[in-house]
């Protein structure tokens, strides 16, 4: 939810703010934590076990790495449209004069250092980063709606297209924003205990605020039709909110 709202989800639901998107995020909310349950439930039944050990038993060994080689390249590839993502704002708003390939460079070197951590190290390393987030991201949101800056009219304006139908890239860009219990595939190995029904009702809620933030605050703050002239809303708008 975090990394989408930097870089992909906020400019295509803006692209669609007239054409569908309020209805998008509507219906990808139930999508969302509908499969957020069934995904979770089904390792539920498998405690202390990622994807690759669950399927190590399978008889279809062809089959199994099939499947297991279609989800590394999924994720390489999603992974890798993240890290020019970062890059990218990082040399436009952060430091120009520095050649991106020597950021990409920094990266990678991260991230080599990362993947050679345990899984619990990786999850608890996850946790202290959101832990120290959090207190800005809150920071941010009270900002932005005590600003005298946020225009409400323009909010009100593309609400007022509740009822346009909605494209499929709309519907996924939003449901994308749930697609964090994917996961589990490797961090389920750390978790001993089933996930009750109470953290579906928490994600539940911080979905539908992070979407609606994601979507309007950057029409809040430059205008239905003004928004659209940014490659990069929110951060555009977390310059604006900061400064």
């Amino acid at each position: 939810m975090l990394i989408n709202v930097i870089i992909f989800v906020p400019k295509i639901l803006i692209e669609y703010r007239y054409e569908g998107a309020v209805m998008g995020v509507l219906i990808a909310i139930p999508i969302g934590i509908g499969m957020s349950y069934l995904y979770s439930h089904s390792l539920n039944k498998f405690p202390g076990q990622g994807l690759p050990e669950i399927l190590a038993h399978s008889k279809h060994r062809w089959l199994v790495n099939l499947h297991l080689w279609s989800i590394q390249i999924m994720w390489f590839s999603a992974g890798l449209i993240t890290l020019l993502g970062f890059t990218d704002i990082l040399s436009r708003f952060i430091n120009p004069e520095m050649p991106k390939l020597f950021l990409i460079t920094i990266y990678l070197a991260a991230i080599f250092l990362i993947i050679k951590l345990p899984t619990k190290r990786v999850m608890y390393f996850l946790e202290i980063v959101l832990f120290l987030n959090t207190p800005l991201i809150g920071f941010i949101i009270y900002k932005t709606l005590t600003s005298e800056f946020l225009s409400w009219d323009s909010i009100l304006e593309v609400g007022t297209h509740l009822f346009e139908k909605p494209s499929l890239k709309a519907i996924a860009a939003a449901t994308y924003s749930f697609s964090g219990f994917t996961n589990l595939i490797i961090f389920n190995r750390v978790i001993k205990e089933k996930i009750k029904i109470w953290n579906f009702i928490i994600i539940l809620f911080l979905g539908i605020f992070n979407l609606f933030t994601t979507f309007f605050i950057p029409i809040g703050f430059h205008g239905s039709v003004g928004v659209q002239e940014y490659l990069y809303p929110w951060t555009i708008t977390q310059g604006c909110i900061i400064g």
